[in-house]
């Protein structure tokens, strides 16, 4: 279950799961899953944003109806590239996007995996009744255990004087050429939802 403080991600999922499958908004919107504090809350972080050309209320009239049609048989499913794709767009015309870590809203696939899923975006899918697809590695069946994905963090974190994504990625080729086998780059970044996060987990 979601927590209460990722509404808004929930929201982002679901509208954009209803621009990608062209999914008509609904005529209201469902306060019993979204509240007039959610209204606002969305409204103010649309407005700090400066993102003229999304209106809160058609969002949740847009997550409204995707969450009504996921109560159907024989969804289709929501690919991370597809959110993405589809994000790219609605961000393209805010005055900040693309600057250097500013987070906007809609959030990126990896906050949603974070945020919904653990890390995981079949999990975070599952979260807001999205169904999965059928094809794909299931999470869970890298060969590195969770000890594993630690160690490497915290060897590399007390090698090297960077602990830049990009530094990872070349103490690992070092590491695999003297024989020592660790998780690349994307694989720590996928299982934990970002390379921040990645980061964080091992410094607690």
């Amino acid at each position: 279950m979601p927590q209460p403080e990722h509404q808004l991600t929930v929201i982002a999922t679901l509208y954009i799961y209803a621009l990608v499958h062209d999914i008509a908004p609904a005529d209201h919107i469902d306060h019993s899953e979204n509240s007039e504090d959610t209204h606002e809350q969305l409204s103010a972080v649309l407005t700090q944003q400066k993102a003229r050309t999304l209106d809160a209320t058609n969002i949740l009239q847009l997550a409204t109806a995707a969450k009504r049609a996921l109560r159907q048989p024989a969804n289709k499913t929501l690919s991370a590239a597809a959110y993405d794709k589809e994000r790219a767009k609605l961000v393209a015309g805010m005055p900040r996007s693309g600057d250097a870590g500013v987070k906007l809203w809609p959030p990126t696939s990896q906050t949603v995996r974070a945020h919904l899923g653990n890390g995981a975006w079949n999990d975070a899918l599952h979260a807001v009744g999205i169904p999965t697809a059928k094809t794909g590695r299931a999470r869970g069946t890298s060969h590195f255990s969770s000890a594993d994905f630690r160690k490497a963090l915290t060897d590399f974190s007390e090698e090297s004087e960077s602990v830049s994504y990009s530094e990872y990625q070349k103490w690992v080729k070092t590491e695999r050429e003297q024989g020592r086998e660790r998780p690349a780059g994307a694989t720590v970044r996928n299982t934990f939802g970002s390379w921040s996060e990645a980061m964080r987990h091992v410094s607690t």
